[in-house]
């Protein structure tokens, strides 16, 4: 009996779980269908959080959307995106210098304007910009899009007898809009024609340095690497750099040659070709173009700056507003180098970064190192990215002291070497020692009477290789 009884239960059970499944499909095929969609995004949903765990970072941001401009000091509040970064409008009078330092009295260094780099790159292809954190984090596409840089804007003045100029917004500097019509074959007609030029109502033009067209070149681009809405017929340029490269003594006389820098806005990149040698008659002929550029301040001699405290690792340039962590020791790939320099802390400092290509070339003092500049073209072969190579690795850092501060590990202090006291036309090293103390150090030699440091021409000069504070102004 109880078996019987057992049975028919479990037939009734059989028998209500079958119409509660045929009711549970008979609903689904009536559900309308935007409760599907419903369905159908939530699951997409669930998949972009998933892909967004990837590492990668969000797309299209806009940088100005919340109204970042608003909190700094001599701003106007106006945001402008540009290029994958933005700009602040400051007060008349102020510059945008970038988000770290915001609107100064003093226009942007050569560095701090962008490259133009707007995608992240693996060792072999282009890749979603990474998260913090994550491989080859820390490339120049996501600085810009923080604001640490100033994007490039350029105008053009054609009001005097139509010659058209083409204005630096930022640094201010002029350039000629286009390649004059003259063929010019050596390094000193090159140089006299720019000195001798009067072109859109001025006549102090110079031929450009090679940090001159590295801040109107744009690391985004291949062949040319430059707006060829400002710039339409650039390609390679003579500058006004050269060097001394073999200088031999044959018998009584001395066979000298020297070699000028040209940049190839092509790459962009710098090469050097024979200039002229003492060893034959004449100068090497070349048909390179030529731009003049009219600077809007003088350019300022070289030095550099250390701090006893601190050591020789660290050192300050007056060319920028970054200080450079030099670790000449260390060997990393590029994504090796990303990494040591993102999780640097040293110094009381802990937001290091690797130098972008402008960074790098005027924080170097030679050799090959790594710079987070990236390739725009994957078939162009750039010095600074053999990715797999074990290159040297120096990082950077904005500085955070304002001008006439220096860091001192802790806190900002007087800096007594501001103004180079040094006073030098030849490369030289301000070593502060406290916030009035300070000596110089020159490369070839100290004028004590002078106190400045002097390149030695005779070997009776009264040099001294590294002058006691006494010799220097305020060490006395």
């Amino acid at each position: 009996m109880k078996k019987l009884l057992l049975f028919f239960i479990t037939l009734i059970f059989l028998a209500v779980s079958c119409s509660s499944s045929k009711k549970a499909e008979s609903d689904a095929d009536i559900l309308p269908d935007e409760d599907v969609t419903d369905v159908d995004e939530k699951e997409d949903n669930e998949d972009e959080d998933a892909d967004s765990d990837d590492g990668d970072e969000p797309e299209d941001i806009d940088p100005c959307e919340d109204n970042i401009c608003k909190g700094y000091e001599n701003s106007t509040g106006e945001c402008t995106k540009a290029n994958n970064s933005f700009i602040c409008g400051c007060e008349d009078g102020y510059y945008w210098n970038g988000s770290i330092k915001g609107c100064l009295n003093d226009r942007p260094a050569y560095v701090n304007v962008c490259t133009g780099q707007t995608k992240c790159y693996d060792n072999e292809k282009e890749i979603p910009c990474p998260q913090e954190g994550k491989e080859f984090y820390g490339q120049d596409a996501q600085y810009a899009k923080l604001g640490y840089c100033v994007p490039q804007s350029f105008s053009i003045d054609e009001t005097v007898n139509g010659e058209s100029v083409v204005i630096d917004n930022n640094t201010g500097n002029m350039w000629l809009q286009k390649i004059p019509p003259v063929e010019l074959l050596n390094f000193e007609e090159v140089k006299a024609y720019c000195q001798n030029l009067v072109y859109g109502g001025y006549d102090d033009w110079e031929l450009p340095l090679t940090k001159d067209f590295m801040t109107i070149a744009d690391y985004g681009k291949y062949s040319p690497a430059i707006d060829t809405g400002y710039f339409p017929d650039y390609g390679t340029f003579w500058t006004a750099e050269s060097y001394i490269a073999d200088s031999t003594q044959i018998g009584g006389f001395y066979s000298e040659d020297r070699y000028a820098i040209i940049f190839d806005f092509k790459k962009p990149s710098t090469d050097s070709v024979l200039s002229s040698s003492t060893s034959w008659s004449g100068s090497a002929p070349y048909s390179f173009n030529i731009s003049c550029i009219r600077r809007n301040t003088p350019t300022n001699p070289l030095y550099y700056t250390y701090s006893e405290t601190l050591g020789r690792d660290i050192r300050w340039n007056n060319y920028n507003d970054l200080i450079i962590v030099r670790k000449r020791d260390l060997n990393h790939t590029w994504s090796e180098a990303l990494r040591y320099c993102e999780e640097l802390d040293y110094a009381g400092i802990s937001d290091w970064r690797l130098p972008n290509i402008k960074e790098l070339y005027l924080a170097s003092e030679g050799g090959i190192h790594t710079s987070t500049t990236a390739l725009a073209n994957l078939n162009f072969d750039d010095l600074y990215n053999k990715y797999e190579a074990r290159q040297y690795t120096e990082c950077v850092v904005n500085d955070p002291c304002e001008k006439g501060k220096i860091w001192n590990g802790e806190s900002c202090m007087n800096n007594p070497c501001s103004e180079n006291p040094c006073k030098s036309e030849y490369f030289s090293q301000c070593i502060v020692v406290d916030e009035e103390l300070y000596y110089c150090e020159c490369l070839e030699g100290w004028d004590s009477e002078l106190k400045q440091c002097i390149k030695n021409e005779t070997p009776d000069a009264d040099t001294d290789e590294i002058p006691d504070s006494d010799n220097s102004e305020n060490g006395e």
